[in-house]
């Protein structure tokens, strides 16, 4: 069993290792675009995406974080991340859901966490707070279209599910 399980996972290739695993370039870290659609992930979320800081929002910045930037950006569809507490891989997902949401036509994420409680804090502080405090991103969505605490619906088709697995995963 071990064998086939073992066969299934998609595994890094050295190329995709390598990406992760190198210093981002800040000169070229974010260039001023005039179209905001044609960033890259993490250009996105600098661009877009409002930061409680200080008692005011301000745009999310990479200073100080500019390791997270490999991560944001990797072409790799599975990750594993190795972190402690705290280091913001709730605030990465949060941000990359709504950066492949909103450059992505149709794009389609599910999240799932263990409780219903986790899920409701993850859609309120991670999708909805930073849908309503930018400017920009509130383009995206509207009164009309599909927001509660379990679906959230884009203007462009996209959509976001968040389920809980409490008891039994097969109800995600």
């Amino acid at each position: 069993m071990f064998s086939t399980t073992q066969k299934k996972l998609q595994t890094f290739n050295q190329e995709e290792f390598d990406f992760l695993h190198q210093a981002p370039d800040e000169e070229d870290a974010y260039q001023d675009t005039d179209d905001p659609l044609e960033l890259s992930p993490s250009e996105f979320t600098e661009y877009a995406v409002q930061m409680p800081t200080g008692g005011e929002y301000k745009r999310f910045s990479f200073e100080g974080r500019s390791y997270m930037r490999a991560i944001y950006d990797t072409p790799a569809h599975r990750r594993i991340l190795m972190a402690g507490r705290q280091v913001e891989k709730s605030t990465l997902l949060g941000n990359q859901i709504i950066a492949y949401s909103v450059l992505n036509v149709g794009f389609k994420s599910l999240y799932v966490s263990p409780s219903n409680t986790q899920t409701k804090v993850f859609s309120r502080d991670r999708i909805k707070e930073p849908l309503e405090t930018s400017p920009f991103l509130r383009n995206f969505t509207n009164t009309k279209l599909l927001s509660n605490v379990l679906e959230k619906k884009f203007i462009n088709r996209s959509q976001v599910t968040l389920r809980f697995a409490f008891l039994n995963a097969d109800r995600c």
